[in-house]
Formats: C-alpha cells, sequence, structure tokens
C-alpha cells in the first residue's frame, strides 16, 4: 500500500530532482522486456487506452483501518457521557459534587475529538468521492487525460510528460516504485503537476515492464497490448462487482498462496472497507470533449473491456 499523491499530495512548483531524471523513461525509447498490463486495463482499443489509478487496487485498507479507530473514539466519548449524566455517576449530583465528574468527561471529549477529526479526514480520502480516477491514452491525438482527484481532468500531450520511475514510501523497510508523468512549466525543469500510473510495486523491473505495455500501445500500435491483454477491469461506467472487490485484494501478495491465505482475514475486513467506500464514491464521468476526442469507429478490431472477457475468466489465480 502506497498512498503517495492521495494522503500527501505529490510536490509541486519545484525543480526537478537528480534522481527523477535519472530514472527518466523516454516514450521513443524501446525497451528490451517482456511487456505485462498489471491489471489495471478497463479499456483497450484502436484510438485510447484507459486505466485506473495506483490506489485502486487497495482501496478499503484506509476506510476499514479509520473507521474502526473513530467508532472507538465515539464509542469513548458516548460511554463517557452516559457513565457521567445518567448512569453510575448520578451519585455524584445527590452529593453535589458533579464537577471532577464533568472535568473529567471533558478531558475525554477533548482527547477523543482530534481522533474523530483525523480519522474523518482519513476517511475521505477513500470514501465519499470517486470509485476510481482513470487515465486515457490517447493514440489518436497523442493526448494524456488524467481524472484528477477533485474530479477535474488534465489534458497534456503525451510527447510534453515527463515520465520516470517514483520513489513511494516504505512498508516494513520496503521501498515501492511507480511509474510518474510530471507536467512541467516552459522550461522544462520546474515541475507543475504530477500524476501516476496504475501500478506500484517493490520492483523498479515489473515497474519498467508495466511502462513498456503502455509505451509500446501509444509508440508502437495497439497490436501487441491487445494480444498481451488477458482481462479488462469491469467498472467502466458502473461500479465493481462485489467479488472483484475481494478478488483485487487478494490480488495484492499475487503468487503468495502462503501470505494469500495467511492474510485472508485482513483481506477480508479490508473488504468490508472497500464496499462502504464503493456505495459511498461516485462514478467518474469523463467531459464531453474527452469522449468526443476518444470516440471509435464501428468494427474496430482492437477492442476489449469488462464486456469481452472470456466467461471463464477470473482473477483469483490469473
Amino acid at each position: 500500500m502506497e498512498y503517495a499523491g492521495l494522503i500527501v499530495k505529490y510536490k509541486v512548483n519545484r525543480l526537478l530532482e537528480g534522481e527523477e531524471e535519472e530514472l527518466r523513461l523516454l516514450q521513443s525509447n524501446r525497451i528490451d522486456v517482456k511487456p505485462h498490463y498489471q491489471l489495471s486495463v478497463i479499456e483497450l482499443n484502436s484510438i485510447y487506452m484507459e486505466i485506473t489509478d495506483k490506489h485502486y487496487g487497495w482501496k478499503g485498507w484506509l476506510t476499514f483501518s479509520t473507521s474502526i479507530i473513530w467508532l472507538g473514539a465515539f464509542f469513548v466519548i458516548l460511554e463517557s457521557s452516559w457513565s457521567t449524566f445518567v448512569g453510575e455517576y448520578k451519585f455524584i449530583c445527590i452529593n453535589h459534587n458533579l464537577l471532577p465528574a464533568v472535568l473529567l468527561w471533558v478531558l475525554v471529549v477533548v482527547v477523543s475529538i482530534p481522533f474523530i477529526g483525523v480519522t474523518t479526514w482519513l476517511l475521505r480520502k477513500e470514501s465519499f468521492r470517486w470509485t476510481h480516477y482513470p487515465i486515457r491514452l490517447n493514440r489518436n491525438n497523442r493526448m494524456v487525460y488524467v481524472f484528477r482527484l477533485d474530479g477535474t481532468v488534465l489534458s497534456v500531450p503525451w510527447k510534453e510528460v515527463f515520465f520516470t520511475l517514483g520513489r513511494g514510501g516504505k512498508s516494513m523497510g520496503i521501498e515501492s516504485w511507480d511509474v510518474r508523468g510530471h507536467v512541467l512549466d516552459k522550461d522544462r525543469k520546474t515541475v507543475l503537476e504530477t500524476f501516476a500510473f496504475g501500478y506500484v510495486s517493490t520492483s523498479q523491473d515489473t515497474v519498467v515492464a508495466y511502462w513498456e505495455y503502455l509505451r509500446r500501445y501509444m509508440e508502437e500500435g495497439p497490436k501487441e497490448p491487445w494480444e498481451l491483454l488477458d482481462y479488462c477491469l469491469p467498472i467502466d461506467q458502473r461500479k465493481e462487482p462485489r467479488i472483484l472487490g475481494l478478488q483485487r485484494l487478494w490480488l495484492e501478495v499475487n503468487g503468495q498462496i502462503f501470505f494469500q491465505i495467511l492474510l485472508s482475514p485482513i483481506f477480508l475486513m479490508a473488504w468490508i472497507g472497500r464496499q462502504f467506500a464503493m456505495a459511498t464514491c461516485k462514478i467518474p464521468v469523463w467531459p464531453k470533449e474527452v469522449e468526443e476526442a476518444c470516440a471509435i469507429e464501428p468494427g474496430d478490431p482492437y477492442v476489449k473491456d469488462g464486456r469481452t472477457n472470456p466467461p471463464d475468466a477470473g482473477l483469483w489465480f490469473p
């Protein structure tokens, strides 16, 4: 789980760092690796590819954990209020010595309210927003469309984006990496805005393979990416099926069956949070001008989306 860009915003109005320039990913540079879509593609056709944001895979973890803390703090306030004014301390009123109990109650409230405030703020990073934040790569007009966290859309030419490997936060001492795009000022050194593509890994090699999948689609055509694409996330203009949410969380440790089974109770709790988050979130809708720019021709031979998934397609063991 990596929340850079969601909880803590990317740093902007700054100069490019040396590491970013060193790890730059050039649009015209073909890398000799096997490309992989990393279960992030929503739609693919001759005109555009739509992928999800990097936070979609583990959506629900933050909601569940913050909800537990929020409910705990609220229960403490509720129980303290009952005890002070209704329950076991009512004998204090008879003795005309209510002040100590009220002061204790005030202390409990003062300590608990910051927990409620912070967890509410964190909860709203996943819930009561959008189910996901899609990104479209348009081969036809060479544009990148990014659905921002506030619901607005960034439109930027593919060739003008400065792509690089982005260093994420550490989890249990292990660093994570993703593909980040920087929108630069006219000086080509000042970062005005940053976005990330839909995959995070502790391995730079797998992130590069993911980048190469997207790059080849934009630079070399849809044929190879279309052939490599086995499964599209069925979340275009709809909320995900409930079972898909559990499967997607399960695949955060894909290929490690022992840990998948061991962590099953935690996945289930995160799935409960995911259900709440998805239920309270809106489905992202692209502006009319984006949809018009992404219109595909009838009979496009390279169309794949959630409706074209094979009937037996599954995510448990892809």
